[in-house]
């Protein structure tokens, strides 16, 4: 029995080339395909399927835990997303335009495996480093107690 997978994306020609590559595994049987949140709900309901690879903007409401062996894909990276796919055991955090070796990696691969789409590293980085900037720039200097010298006048 070959593998089955869902590729939930709302736009046409992505979804097509998504479901191509997949048409092309030999370890796929079936692929199946969603562009809108209530096809997703269907197929979450009837099917299982060994990998969901699934666009970020049609989890809305999506609960996580009825979500397994998924694979999430983004237009532009967001750190909170990235850790919630983390946090939730996603096997993918990939770009529209992902290779297909990382989708048949994602297919492939356990549930302790989480891969990053190479293409989306520079910026994920550049995110994570703005967001340290920021959190340094309120962050209030502790001296440590042992600097302090007690007796004396400053200046």
């Amino acid at each position: 029995m070959g593998k089955k997978v869902l590729v939930a994306e709302s736009r046409e020609g992505v979804r097509t080339e998504l479901c191509t590559v997949f048409q092309k595994d030999t370890s796929v049987s079936t692929v199946s395909e969603a562009a809108t949140y209530e096809e997703v709900k269907k197929h979450l309901s009837c099917f299982d399927h060994d990998l969901i690879v699934i666009n970020q903007a049609l989890m809305t409401d999506i609960k996580v835990p009825s979500l397994e062996n998924f694979a999430l894909l983004i237009d532009e990276p967001d750190l909170d997303m990235l850790m919630y796919a983390y946090e939730h055991r996603a096997r993918g955090y990939f770009s529209f335009n992902v290779a297909a070796d990382l989708l048949s990696a994602a297919l492939s691969s356990t549930r302790e495996t989480f891969l990053i789409d190479p293409v989306l590293v520079p910026r994920i980085l550049k995110l994570s480093s703005e967001r340290r900037k920021c959190e340094d720039a309120y962050r209030i200097p502790i001296v440590p107690f042992s600097t302090y010298q007690f007796g004396t006048s400053p200046g």
